[in-house]
């Protein structure tokens, strides 16, 4: 099972109206999207998304062609998936980094 990049990477803040004003006015990156939860930047080299939910870092996203395969691999390794969905899901591994799989 390969993990993929996918030049995504989210983030949670607990202000969306204040974010909005930072990364939209202060460090002037490009709005894609605006949802009442949710703000979309392309700021360069991925895109960024901006999560109104307990502030948290940036997780960055990967690709899995299969994501029960990939769900087994942090299990076996005692990462604790934290956010299971139908076709994604949030883990920490052993250094409490947390990271973002969706099947493709």
């Amino acid at each position: 099972m390969r993990f993929v990049s996918n030049r995504d990477i989210a983030m949670g803040v607990d202000d969306l109206r204040k974010a909005e004003v930072f990364y939209s006015d202060v460090l002037v990156f490009n709005l894609l999207e605006r949802e009442s939860d949710r703000l979309v930047y392309d700021p360069g080299h991925f895109t960024l998304y901006v999560n109104d939910r307990e502030s948290h870092p940036p997780v960055p996203s990967f690709t899995v062609q299969d994501l029960q395969e990939a769900k087994r691999l942090p299990i076996e390794n005692r990462c604790e998936i934290t956010v299971g969905q139908v076709r994604s899901l949030y883990f920490k591994d052993p250094f409490s980094i947390v990271y973002d799989v969706i099947e493709r």
